[in-house]
C-alpha cells in the first residue's frame, strides 16, 4: 500500500468504527427494550434476557457493517472533495483509479469478514435463539397452567381445565381437556396427572392416568368412548414456519437443497458481502462534489441509493420464496443493476465523457 493508500483507508477507518459503534449502540438499546417487554409479558426468564442480547448483536452484525461502510466512505471522500485534497492529489498525478484503489482494499477485506459473520455466525445465533426462546416458551406454558379455571392454548383449539395444581411436582388432580382432532371435537376427562417437558423434543406435556376420552357429537353413529390407563397432550406446539427454519439451517446444507426458501435464504446471505463490493462502486461518483460546497447533499442521495437498493433485495428475496423468478435470477439483478448505475455515474463524471457530449452536441444538424 502507497502512503496515499493507507491516508484514505486510515481516513475510512475512523469513520466506519464510529458510525458502527453507533449503529450498534442502537440495535443494543432496542434489543434490550424489545426483549425487557417480552420479560414485562411473561414471555421469557429474565436471566436469560442478556443471553439473548449477546446472540442478537452476532448475528446482526454483518448486517450493519456494509451501511457503515458505506457512509464512511462517502463522508471521508466527500470531505476530500470540500477540502480540495481530491484537486491536490488530482495536481499530483493521483487519478480516480488510485482512489478507488485504497477504497476497494477496505471494502474487499470487510467483504470477507462479513461474509463469515452472516454465513457462519448467523445461522448458529439464529439457532440458539430459537432454542431459547421455544424453552422459556414451554416453560410458559407450565407456569400459564392455572388451577380452577379454563386455560386455552393454540388459539383457544385447545382447553383444559385443572381442579388442583401442585407447583413442587407438577401432580394435578380432576382434569377436563377439551380439544379438536381431525375435525371432529373430544374431551378427555382424568382423576389425576402431572405435568412434565419432553427432554428431546422440549414440548411441554399433560401426563394423563385413568381417564375416559369421548370423541364425536352426541347422538351421531360415529360418537366413540374410550378408557386410557395413561394419556398425554402436548400443548403449544410450535409451528413449523418452512422460511424461518431455512433461517438457522448452516450454509452448506442450503446449498444442496433445491427449496426455493433455501435458495433465498442464500442468496440472502450472499447479499450483504456482495452490497459492500456495490457500496465502494457507488461511493466513488457520489462522493464526487464541487470544492467548497457542502456534501450533505450527496449524503442524502446516497442514503436514498442505499434504501432503494435495501427494498429491492428484499423485494426480490420474497420474489424468489414465491417462485415468482427462477433462483438463477433470484438477486443477482440487483446488485447488477446498481454496478450498472455507478458506471453510468462515473462515465457522466469523466471528463471524456463531458468532451464527447460538447462534440455531439456541435454537431451542425
Amino acid at each position: 500500500m502507497s502512503i496515499i493508500d493507507r491516508y484514505i483507508f486510515r481516513e475510512i477507518l475512523k469513520i466506519f468504527l464510529a458510525v458502527l459503534g453507533i449503529l450498534l449502540l442502537v440495535l443494543f438499546a432496542n434489543t434490550f427494550i424489545r426483549f425487557l417487554g417480552s420479560v414485562a409479558e411473561g414471555a421469557i426468564s429474565n436471566t436469560v434476557v442478556l443471553k439473548l442480547v449477546g446472540l442478537e448483536m452476532s448475528r446482526l452484525s454483518g448486517v450493519l457493517i456494509p451501511p457503515a461502510y458505506f457512509v464512511a466512505t462517502l463522508f471521508t471522500l466527500g470531505r476530500m472533495y470540500r477540502d480540495n485534497e481530491m484537486m491536490i492529489l488530482c495536481a499530483s498525478g493521483i487519478g480516480p483509479w488510485q482512489v478507488f484503489r485504497a477504497v476497494a482494499i477496505g471494502g474487499v477485506i470487510l467483504a470477507l469478514l462479513v461474509g463469515w459473520l452472516v454465513m457462519s455466525i448467523l445461522p448458529r445465533a439464529t439457532l440458539a435463539i430459537e432454542l431459547i426462546k421455544k424453552n422459556q416458551e414451554d416453560a410458559a406454558a407450565l407456569v400459564g397452567l392455572g388451577a380452577g379455571r379454563f386455560n386455552e392454548f393454540e388459539n383457544g383449539e385447545l382447553v383444559v381445565y385443572l381442579g388442583e395444581l401442585s407447583e413442587e411436582n407438577g401432580a394435578i388432580d380432576d382434569v377436563f381437556v377439551q380439544s379438536t382432532k381431525g375435525g371432529k371435537p373430544g374431551v378427555v376427562t382424568a382423576a389425576s396427572g402431572r405435568l412434565l417437558t419432553d427432554q428431546d423434543g422440549g414440548d411441554s406435556i399433560i401426563v394423563l392416568k385413568d381417564g375416559y376420552r369421548y370423541e364425536g357429537v352426541p347422538g351421531v353413529t360415529d360418537f366413540n368412548i374410550g378408557h386410557f390407563a395413561e394419556y398425554r397432550i402436548r400443548l403449544r406446539r410450535s409451528p413449523n414456519d418452512a422460511y424461518a427454519e431455512m433461517r438457522a439451517r448452516p450454509t452448506l446444507e442450503l446449498i444442496g437443497m433445491a427449496s426455493p426458501y433455501a435458495a433465498a435464504e442464500l442468496q440472502y446471505r450472499l447479499s450483504f458481502p456482495i452490497s459492500i463490493l456495490v457500496f465502494t462502486i457507488l461511493s466513488i461518483p457520489l462522493s464526487r462534489s464541487v470544492p467548497r460546497r457542502s456534501m450533505y447533499g450527496r449524503l442524502l442521495i446516497a442514503l436514498l441509493v442505499y434504501f432503494i437498493y435495501m427494498n429491492l433485495q428484499k423485494t426480490a428475496e420474497n420474489w424468489i420464496k414465491d417462485g415468482l423468478v427462477p433462483p438463477w435470477l433470484g438477486m443477482w439483478w440487483v446488485h447488477a443493476l446498481f454496478i450498472l448505475f455507478a458506471m453510468l455515474l462515473m462515465l457522466r463524471d469523466s471528463g471524456r465523457a463531458r468532451r464527447w457530449l460538447r462534440n455531439f452536441r456541435a454537431v451542425p444538424t
